[in-house]
Parts: structure tokens; C-alpha cells; sequence
């Protein structure tokens, strides 16, 4: 049974819209369920127009999708934002209090006073979100356990009389519907399975394999969409013996991560456009020293402020060309919420075998939503943490010259072991230098990495066959997979290791037309495609803060074919 059911909960911010839709989300994925969310909510806290959409199939399908079975409509603006969305039929749920608006004709719509019904029975107007979860629970083919075991987990803890109340609130809503509206047509659902997989977001599982990976320092500075970086650290990386600070900007956050490396620690931070701008002169400075650091850039939509809480690929061409002078640095970028485990991992093994700064690129979709993932096989993956001197030694030469380019890297601190660390020009021992024979060696030294290092990179992932192509990175992967089969004599390649490209690029992209995906505005990786391979790139952009439907794609795709 192939299985699909699409949600939407609109409301003002700060009203539990979100709070709906993950106990929902949570419900379908332990039903053994594949689920993906979209939050699209303002930068503002409250009294703005917020929604939250879910996704549940019995099929991998992660993209946002472009038609409703279900609409939660708790003000005004959710029926004229979002009803056209609705399916055929599609059920409308919303609060009774609404008026002057015009419901579709083809629409099933319930009106339910859930304010009233909250206030009228709890004295409080926070317990309509739990009531409306009972009324949907109402149109669904599932045991209502599902939903109250998530309320024992969610709030046991803050004592039995929130947990009860929450209980009742949800009976409430389920009789409320049947009395007033008698039986409705409930979902059928597939058979429930076991539950092999867990529901998290992507920031979460980077957070997680930054710590399995040997990350122990962490400095970062609050910045949408990649707090919950941050807030995940420092919450759990204490527990493994490392250190967590929170910076007073980015500026710090990257040179503290910086001298956390020269000490021999594996050391991240994570950011979004603005502070990864903030970031740019410390970048420079890790590529000279040869300090191994990764960052995270959870992409937005800019430029400047732009829009915080919005989604674009925008800071590629920031992450490869960003810095003055020429340093080394790797730009890796995961294409799958399942990809984000392994591509954390290899960020870190990259930055300390090659010494460089190595850049793991997320957005905003795949960062902050949750997604049912396979739990990573964590025995698959290794600390690899490159050359160190074997022996202390006085006349230590960390910037020694090297067949790959590599120097044995030692520990601030180690005993009888002196060497110079300066973000001017130096010689292999790290007194500085301006000869220019010197220069030009290390300057050579360090790009000599990029020749090694792009073999080491995550291979271009191939999809399908055909002799047209569609190119895309990062999580515009997953809307052009959905639509993949429905294009014939067509492949995607999907681009994971961004900078430096690998030599095999050229010949996997050969084709009669190539045409690339991406969500920003001048068609970053289109460029870098044109320049490395001399052929044209079709664009096909999008660059409104939104992810693109697959229905979109599909559409642009076909005119161009």
C-alpha cells in the first residue's frame, strides 16, 4: 500500500502550531512512518502568521510537498495563505471564530471553537493545540495511545496535573467532533511496522557526529538556523569531557575554535551567511597556520540580515572563493538528512589530515526540519587525525616542506618542543619570512593539499541514466529525486564534494544538455561547473526563501527538454 498523507498548521507565532506538528510527526514516525517537516516561520516572535507542514508516506519522500490533505487553520491568514493548496476534498479544520473569509467550494471544511473550549474548561487558552490534536486524532485509523504516550514522555516531567489536563484537553477534542459532526471518514492507514529509524532534525545529527567524530571544543555564537547546533553541544558535549563556549560574535567564535586546534583538540563552530562573513579573516588565518577547524554553515536566505529563518543555497561561492590570498580548504556538502553523520565525520578526518579549514554546508530545510533517518552504523566510521611528531624536538619545523604538503602537526605544550605559529609568511620553522624563494615554496607547500585532498572528497552521487543530465548539491537533491522517474533518457548527479572538484567531474558530466538545480539567485554552482568544465549549465533556480515542490521542477525541466 503505497501510503501518503500531507498536513498543514497555520497560526500566529508563539500560539504551538510547531508543538502540533512535531507530536504528530512523532506519532506517524513511531507508526513506522517516513516523515519530513518544513517549518515556515518568521524571524519575529509573536503575533505573525507562522505554519508548519508535515509529510507522512510509507516511501522515502523528504521534499515539501505542494498539495494538502489536511489544513489547521488557526487564524485567518492560514485560509488565505494556504487553502489553494488544499486537495480536492481536502478537510479543513479551523477555528470557529474566523469570519469573513470564503472557504473553497470543494473543501470539507469543521469549524471548532477551540479557544472557547480551552478557556471554558481550563481556564486557559494554551490547551487549544491538545484539544485539536483530539479532533484530528478523530479522522485518523490509528490507536489514540500513539498520541498520549507522547504526552506521558513530553510532559510527565513538568508534574501530573499538566500531564492530565493535556490528557483531558485531548478527550475533549475527540468528543467534541463526534457530537457535533457524528462519525467522520477516517485515513486508512498501512499495516504499522517496527520502528527501525529515528526522527531528527539535521542540526541534531551533525551535533551527534561531531562528538563521535572527537570533536571536544565547540565556540559558537547564537544564529538562525544553526542554533540548535550550539544548544545541542552544550547540552551534551560536557558529558564526553568537552568544552562548549558561547562567544560574544563569530569573530571569536572562529578564532577560539583556531587556537583550540593549534592545541590539538578537534575543534568546530557553526554559523549562517552573516557570521560566516564575520568568519572570513580567521578562515585566512587557519589556511596560513595550517590549523585544522570545521564550520558549519547552515545557509539562509541573504543577502546581509536577509530573511533569518528562510531557506537558500546562497554562500557557496563565500565558502569556495571566501578569504584573501589563496589558502587551501575543502567545501563538502551533504545532499540527504542520512548523508549529515558521515559528511560531519569526514569534515573532521579532512581538516586534520590536509591541516585546513574544511567547510560542511547545510540550509535552512534540511538543518532545522526533522526527518525519519536510518540510525548511522557508527562502527562504519573512524578518527583520522593525520600526521603528529613521534618525538619531542627542539628545533621543531611544523611548516616542515613535504612530498604532499603535509607537515607533522605536535600539541601546545608538549615538553622541549619549540615552534612559531603567525599568520604572516614564514619558513618551515614559523619565524617569518619575506624572501621571495620562500614564499613561493610554501605558498606552493599548502596548495600542493588540493592535489591529494579532491581525491579524498565524497564522490558525485549518480541517479538513474540517460543522456541528459540534472546537476544539484545539497538538499535541492531531494525534490529532483522525487521527480527523477518521470523523465526520460535523464540522470542526476547529485555534487557532495564541492571544492576542490574532482577530475572525474568532467566525464561524469558529459551529456547533451546539463541542467542544474539550485535555490539562489545568479546559479552558483552553474558558474563553477561552466569554468571547470567550458560547457553551458541551464539554470533552473529558485531564490523566494522557500524550497522548490517537486511539481516546479518537473514543469521547467520538461520545457527545457
Amino acid at each position: 500500500m503505497n501510503f501518503e498523507l500531507s498536513i498543514r498548521i497555520g497560526g500566529q507565532a508563539g500560539d504551538g502550531a510547531l508543538t502540533i506538528g512535531n507530536i504528530i510527526a512523532k506519532a506517524f514516525s513511531r507508526y513506522g512512518l517516513f516523515i519530513s517537516t518544513y517549518k515556515d516561520f518568521p524571524s519575529q516572535i509573536r503575533e505573525i502568521h507562522t505554519n508548519y507542514t508535515l509529510r507522512a508516506c510509507s516511501e522515502k519522500k523528504y521534499s515539501r510537498p505542494s498539495k494538502l490533505d489536511f489544513l489547521f487553520a488557526f487564524d485567518k491568514e492560514s485560509i488565505l495563505y494556504h487553502q489553494h493548496e488544499l486537495k480536492k476534498n481536502g478537510i479543513i479544520i479551523t477555528e470557529q471564530k474566523i469570519s469573513e473569509v470564503d472557504f473553497r467550494n470543494d473543501a470539507k471544511v469543521y469549524r471548532v471553537p477551540f479557544f472557547d473550549l480551552s478557556v471554558d474548561n481550563f481556564k486557559k487558552h494554551i490547551f487549544k493545540n491538545t484539544i485539536a490534536l483530539g479532533v484530528f486524532s478523530e479522522f485518523l485509523e490509528i490507536d489514540e495511545k500513539e498520541f498520549k504516550n507522547i504526552f506521558e514522555e513530553r510532559y510527565k516531567r513538568k508534574g501530573e496535573e499538566i500531564l492530565n489536563t493535556n490528557i483531558k484537553a485531548f478527550d475533549l477534542g475527540k468528543n467534541f467532533i463526534k457530537e457535533k459532526f457524528g462519525n467522520t471518514e477516517k485515513i486508512k492507514f498501512p499495516p504499522k511496522k517496527k520502528n527501525e529509524s529515528i526522527l531528527i532534525s539535521g542540526n541534531e545529527i551533525c551535533a551527534i557526529s561531531a562528538i563521535y567524530s572527537g570533536c571536544r571544543f565547540y565556540a559558537g555564537y547564537p544564529i538562525t538556523p544553526a542554533t540548535e547546533i550550539l544548544e545541542f553541544l552544550a547540552k551534551f558535549m560536557p558529558k564526553f569531557e568537552g568544552v562548549v563556549i558561547q562567544v560574544e560574535d563569530e569573530i571569536a567564535a572562529i578564532n577560539s575554535a583556531i587556537g583550540a586546534g593549534i592545541a590539538g583538540l578537534r575543534a568546530m563552530t557553526a554559523s549562517s551567511g552573516p557570521g560566516i562573513s564575520l568568519m572570513t579573516e580567521g578562515l585566512s588565518y587557519a589556511g596560513m597556520t595550517e590549523t585544522p577547524v570545521v564550520i558549519v554553515d547552515s545557509q539562509r536566505a541573504g543577502p546581509s540580515t536577509g530573511m533569518p529563518t528562510k531557506f537558500e543555497q546562497s554562500d557557496l561561492f563565500h565558502a569556495v572563493f571566501g578569504g584573501h590570498g589563496d589558502i587551501p580548504r575543502a567545501v563538502i556538502a551533504p545532499s540527504h538528512p542520512e548523508e549529515i553523520f558521515e559528511f560531519t565525520n569526514i569534515a573532521f578526518n579532512l581538516a586534520e589530515k590536509y591541516q585546513i579549514p574544511v567547510f560542511l554546508l547545510l540550509d535552512q530545510f534540511i538543518s532545522q526540519n526533522l526527518f525519519t533517518i536510518k540510525i548511522p552504523e557508527i562502527e562504519k566510521y573512524r578518527v583520522e587525525r593525520g600526521k603528529f611528531a613521534e618525538e619531542t624536538n627542539k628545533n621543531f619545523k611544523r611548516f616542515e616542506l613535504s612530498e604532499k604538503g603535509i607537515s607533522n602537526r605536535t600539541f601546545i605544550g608538549l615538553p622541549d618542543t619549540l615552534f612559531h605559529i603567525t599568520g604572516v609568511e614564514h619558513r618551515e620553522d614559523g619565524s617569518i619570512t619575506t624572501y621571495a624563494s620562500l614564499r613561493k615554496k610554501m605558498m606552493d607547500k599548502r596548495l600542493l593539499k588540493l592535489k591529494y585532498l579532491k581525491e579524498e572528497l565524497p564522490q558525485p552521487l549518480v541517479i538513474g541514466q540517460g543522456e541528459n543530465v540534472i546537476v544539484t548539491w545539497g538538499s535541492s537533491r531531494l525534490p529532483v529525486e522525487e521527480i527523477l522517474p518521470e523523465l526520460e533518457n535523464t540522470r542526476m548527479v547529485v555534487i557532495r564534494g564541492i571544492y576542490p572538484f574532482k577530475d572525474n567531474l568532467k566525464e561524469i558530466l558529459k551529456s547533451n544538455k546539463i541542467i542544474c538545480v539550485e535555490q539562489n539567485a545568479q546559479g552558483q554552482l552553474s558558474f563553477i561547473i561552466e569554468k571547470w568544465t567550458g560547457k553551458e549549465v541551464i539554470k533552473v533556480l529558485k531564490y523566494n526563501g522557500r524550497p522548490f515542490y517537486p511539481e516546479e521542477i518537473i514543469e521547467k525541466i520538461r520545457k527545457i527538454l
